[in-house]
C-alpha cells in the first residue's frame, strides 16, 4: 500500500511542471509560455494599430529562457492591425519549430528563418505572401525558385508569390495549403509525375481552376485536397486506394472515373457536385461513405459486395460529424 501511495505522490509531483507550463507570461510586446526546452512565443501585441516598421526582430530570449518555438498566428496582422511599410521579420537563431499557423496572416514582405529550425508544421503559412530567406542556411529546409521544401520528407511546404511563373519542383509530397500563392489565377495545372501524395486544402476555394492533371503514381489524397474548385472532369490514377471524406466536395464535376484499385470512398467525397449524373464504381470498391455522391447521381456498382454506409452507421462511426441531415 505504501508503494502505491508513493507512486501516486510521485506522479502528482512530476505532473506539476506541465501544469505550470500552460501559464502565459509577458515581456515587452511579446507573450510566451514556458516548456522544458525554453520559451514558445504565443503573441505579439501590436494593439490593433497601424505600425510604421521596417524590421521586427523576435527576441532570442524571453523570461531568461531561449526562444525555441513560434506558436499559431503570433504575427496575424490581418486580424490585429496592419504594417504601413514593408516589414522584415527576423526569427532568431535558436528557434527550433514553427507550430501550425505560426505565420498565418503575417503581413511581412521578407522573413528570415534560422539555421537551427528543425520543424515547420504544414499549414504554417496560410494567407501569407512573404519571401523567405535562410541567412545562414539550414540543414533541413531549402528555398528552390520560390518554393520552400523539407528535404527530409521531400515535401513542398510553401510557395512564394515569386514562384508563380516557375514549374512546381519535382517533390514527392504536396503539403497542406502549400500552393496558395502559386495557384493564383491559374485555370489549369499539370502536376509533376514525382508527386505521390497530396495533403489537405492544396486545391481549395479556387473557383477559376478548371483542370488538374494528376500524376500517374499518385497514391495518397487527403480530406478536402480538392474543395470548391471549378474542375469538371478528373482522372484518378489506379494507384489511389482511398478517396477520403470531403475530398472533392463542392466542385463542378460532370464526370469522374473510379478506377480499379480504389477500395474506400469517404463520406461526402463527391457531394455538392450537382451535375454529376452517373458514376461507375469499379470492382475494387468495398466501402462508400454516407452521402459520398449527390442524391440524384446514378451509381452503378460492379461489385455486388460494395457496402453503402447509412446515416445511422455514419453517426456511430463519427458521433461528432457536423454534416448530418
Amino acid at each position: 500500500m505504501k508503494s502505491v501511495i508513493l507512486s501516486i505522490l510521485m506522479l502528482a509531483f512530476l505532473s506539476t511542471p506541465a501544469i505550470a507550463e500552460d501559464k502565459i507570461y509577458t515581456e515587452g510586446d511579446f507573450s510566451y509560455r514556458l516548456t522544458s526546452e525554453g520559451a514558445v512565443l504565443v503573441n505579439w501585441e501590436n494593439q490593433g494599430e497601424e505600425l510604421a516598421l521596417s524590421t521586427l526582430i523576435v527576441p532570442s530570449t524571453l523570461g531568461g529562457k531561449p526562444v525555441v518555438g513560434i506558436g499559431a498566428e503570433v504575427f496575424d496582422t490581418d486580424q490585429r492591425g496592419t504594417f504601413t511599410d514593408p516589414v522584415e521579420l527576423i526569427i532568431p537563431e535558436g528557434v527550433v519549430f514553427l507550430e501550425e499557423g505560426a505565420l498565418t496572416g503575417c503581413g511581412a514582405s521578407i522573413i528570415y528563418l534560422p539555421a537551427t529550425l528543425e520543424t515547420i508544421a504544414e499549414g504554417s503559412m496560410l494567407h501569407f505572401r512573404a519571401e523567405i530567406i535562410f541567412p545562414q542556411g539550414n540543414p533541413f529546409f531549402v528555398m528552390n525558385k520560390g518554393f520552400l521544401i523539407d528535404t527530409r520528407t521531400d515535401t513542398l511546404l510553401y510557395s512564394t508569390p515569386y514562384s508563380s511563373e516557375e514549374a512546381i519542383p519535382t517533390v514527392t509530397r504536396l503539403g497542406k495549403s502549400c500552393l496558395d500563392n502559386w495557384l493564383i489565377d491559374k485555370t489549369e495545372v499539370i502536376l509533376p509525375d514525382s508527386i505521390s501524395a497530396i495533403s489537405a486544402a492544396v486545391f481549395y476555394d479556387l473557383p477559376y481552376l478548371e483542370k488538374v492533371v494528376l500524376p500517374a503514381n499518385l497514391s495518397a489524397l487527403d480530406s478536402v485536397s480538392f474543395n470548391a474548385t471549378a474542375i469538371k472532369e478528373l482522372a484518378i490514377p489506379s494507384t489511389v486506394t482511398q478517396i477520403p471524406a470531403y475530398c472533392f466536395v463542392t466542385c463542378d464535376l460532370t464526370s469522374i472515373g473510379i478506377p480499379n484499385g480504389v477500395e474506400y470512398i469517404g463520406e461526402y467525397a463527391f457531394y455538392y457536385n450537382w451535375e454529376l449524373a452517373e458514376v461507375i464504381l469499379s470492382e475494387s470498391v468495398q466501402f462508400v461513405g454516407y452521402n459520398a455522391f449527390p442524391e440524384e447521381c446514378c451509381i452503378i456498382t460492379l461489385n455486388p459486395a460494395t457496402h453503402f454506409e447509412t446515416l445511422e452507421e455514419y453517426q456511430v462511426r463519427d458521433p461528432n460529424g457536423e454534416w448530418w441531415e
